[in-house]
């Protein structure tokens, strides 16, 4: 979760670089006031603000979190048991031929494909199976991060209602070389996720 997240957090990091050049640029002054009045542009007069959330705190210390991961350790908990009975019935079958024809030269033409035929059956069943079941598993990941990013995302816009930072930044570790720790709202994000997420729950 932590690399999609990262590059997810580089890309909005790269975002606001862009945004500074140009909010301080004078050779685009007369292309910023021709644009149209929106609901940002009319807050542009307040002072310029930046909040910061530990994203770390956020996946060790929210219910949202913990019972995504849950889910996902679920899941793939329940593939690898899938996985291993098809394995275990492979080497079953593979055993079960081994002991039968074991000491026997008399075993025809017709007896020995049977049973190739069997296993490599079996063996590619396996196969298949293990590439849809990998497949399925990265499409559910896929879907919760997505989830998560989004019920972030939307709890943040109704906090940030209330204090009107200018930006609020996910921090990851290794993403920033400075900040300053009294504009870390990482406590009151955890304690508002935490909190709606249980009130929908009900």
């Amino acid at each position: 979760m932590n690399k999609g997240l990262l590059a997810l957090n580089v890309i909005l990091l790269a975002a606001v670089a862009v945004l500074f050049y140009l909010h301080f640029s004078s050779k685009k002054t007369v292309v910023t006031q021709k644009k149209v009045a929106n609901k940002d542009s009319l807050l542009a007069a307040r002072p310029f603000s930046v909040a910061y959330f530990e994203m770390d705190s956020i996946q060790e210390n929210t219910q949202l979190v913990k019972d995504a991961m849950a889910e996902m350790a679920k899941k793939e908990n329940a593939i690898n048991a899938e996985l291993n009975r098809l394995g275990k019935n492979y080497q079953d079958r593979v055993l079960f031929y081994q002991n039968k024809y074991q000491g026997k030269p008399d075993i025809t033409q017709q007896e020995a494909e049977a049973a190739q035929k069997e296993i490599q059956g079996l063996e590619q069943n396996m196969t298949n199976r293990k590439n849809a079941l990998g497949q399925e598993y990265d499409e559910f990941v896929i879907q919760k991060k997505m989830a998560l990013k989004k019920a972030i995302e939307e709890y943040v816009k109704e906090y940030n209602a209330q204090y009107n930072y200018t930006y609020i930044l996910s921090d990851d570790p290794g993403l920033f070389y400075f900040r300053d720790s009294s504009f870390n709202v990482t406590a009151d994000i955890i304690k508002g996720l935490n909190e709606k997420y249980k009130a929908n729950k009900k």
